[in-house]
């Protein structure tokens, strides 16, 4: 796996955009999951916004389970779908709430 491009924005509707962690991102992967299900309700019509250490986190998941082309490409495509937040005091005080 190699860099993956990512989009650094400035969020500036929260009604629109949800900040996630690595297991709600990474459960729209898994289609028909029981997470998958469960999270699906907030995220549609929603932006993803996620702070770096989940691009580090999803990445690491995919190599370490020795994920093909194929699956490592959804996790890439994923990625780049998403806006990822500089990591700074406001990024890890918005991911924590």
């Amino acid at each position: 796996m190699g860099p993956v491009r990512l989009s650094v924005e400035r969020v500036t509707t929260r009604s629109t955009a949800i900040c996630v962690d690595t297991g709600v991102l990474t459960s729209t992967l898994r289609t028909g999951s029981p997470l998958e299900m469960r999270y699906a309700r907030h995220l549609v019509g929603r932006r993803l916004v996620i702070a770096s250490q989940v691009v580090a986190e999803a990445c690491y998941g995919a190599l370490r389970a020795g994920w093909g082309t194929r699956r490592t490409e959804s996790v890439e495509g994923l990625l780049r779908s998403t806006i990822v937040l500089p990591p700074d005091d406001l990024t890890a005080t918005t991911f924590a709430a």
